[in-house]
């Protein structure tokens, strides 16, 4: 599916879902306006909303007075097509930030701004990618990182935005238990 600049702006109200290996296009220039409590998810397939510096895309609240919060997160799961995602000269306000779950995206130049909760958070499975971004009044302009260990290979590449460990520690990698000799 492809949102198109002619038909802006878009209202995604309640639960959006991208499933079942397909991808949604928006292209530059697009408003997409998100009703109260609405979220948008990419379970399994892509996301490919790559604006200009001239006709970036727009992520915004629907709410006639506009404040952080106003809708969920946009959420990248486990499903996500990698390869396929990508977000670029895109801004994103007034909801409660993205969130990365065992996903991968690209996000270059992209703006995430007035958010109720951090610009972004991620579990310790996330390896996203991008550069030029920036985060001005969230409740956190971090990327939020939680507590625990790194058990597989990941990449922390968002430039422009600092990843922030909440509380505790994250541990890279757990060395195997061996026992010496092999009997005992």
């Amino acid at each position: 599916t492809t949102l198109r600049a002619a038909q802006s702006p878009y209202t995604f109200q309640g639960d959006v879902v991208v499933d079942n290996n397909a991808t949604l296009s928006i292209e530059p220039g697009v408003t997409v306006k998100m009703a109260a409590a609405a979220s948008f998810t990419v379970k399994r397939g892509a996301l490919q909303a790559v604006g200009s510096p001239d006709k970036p895309i727009k992520i915004t609240s629907a709410a006639a007075t506009p404040a952080a919060g106003d809708w969920r997160q946009w959420r990248f799961a486990a499903g996500t097509n990698n390869a396929l995602t990508q977000l670029g000269y895109v801004t994103i306000e007034y909801g409660s930030g993205l969130a990365i779950e065992g996903a991968a995206p690209v996000i270059n130049n992209t703006a995430i701004n007035n958010h109720s909760g951090p610009a972004i958070t991620i579990d310790l499975a996330s390896s996203p990618l991008g550069t030029g971004n920036t985060a001005d009044g969230n409740s956190l302009n971090a990327i939020s990182v939680p507590a625990g260990t790194i058990r597989n290979h990941v990449v922390w590449g968002v430039v422009g935005i600092p990843y922030l460990v909440q509380q505790g520690l994250v541990n890279i990698g757990q060395a195997p238990l061996a026992l010496e000799p092999a009997r005992l």
